[in-house]
């Protein structure tokens, strides 16, 4: 009887199979990829979204929080620069990866002089505008479409000042004003 060879790449994907990658390891790629999503001035960076998916999924809530509130580039939050581009993919994935209360407190306070609210109703992003609010309760919603900026405007009047007559914002405040007649 004579032996067949073992292939050398059977090998190896046998020992990659058995290797996992750390809590510390998932950190490490999703800070990664959201530096380089954030610092991406030709706006061409993207991110699959099964792999932001599978990172957040990866790490410890609190984690999450931290990586979330982070500032990847000087006033520029994930979050933000995905409002900021209308990523609503990313912007979703985000979201849904902290709890309802982490999720209104990460958006109040989404980096530099503009919450993601502001930067979408800024850059006109109706889409965007909608994901962030759709991801909040009611009453989420009127507290961060309250929320002042840098300046103390609303994300309404944000939109207002930059020539978005027609925001998406109405739709929001006639519901608004709807519940409370």
């Amino acid at each position: 009887h004579s032996k067949k060879p073992i292939h050398l790449s059977y090998v190896i994907l046998i020992i990659l199979a058995g290797i996992k990658m750390s809590s510390s390891d998932h950190i490490d790629e999703l800070e990664k990829l959201l530096r380089q999503y954030c610092s991406d001035e030709s706006n061409c960076s993207t991110i699959r979204t099964e792999k932001l998916q599978s990172l957040l999924t990866a790490i410890p809530a609190q984690t999450k929080l931290h990586i979330l509130q982070r500032e990847y580039n000087p006033g520029w939050t994930a979050l933000r620069r995905a409002a900021s581009l209308d990523d609503t993919q990313v912007l979703s994935s985000l979201l849904v990866a902290v709890n309802q209360t982490d999720r209104l407190q990460i958006l109040l306070n989404g980096g530099g002089k503009h919450n993601p609210l502001h930067t979408a109703a800024v850059y006109n992003h109706t889409e965007a505008v909608k994901t962030i609010l759709n991801s909040l309760t009611y009453s989420q919603q009127l507290e961060l479409m309250a929320a002042k900026d840098g300046d103390g405007e609303t994300a309404m009047q944000c939109a207002e000042l930059a020539g978005r007559t027609e925001s998406v914002f109405r739709e929001y405040f006639n519901k608004a004003h709807s519940h409370t007649s």
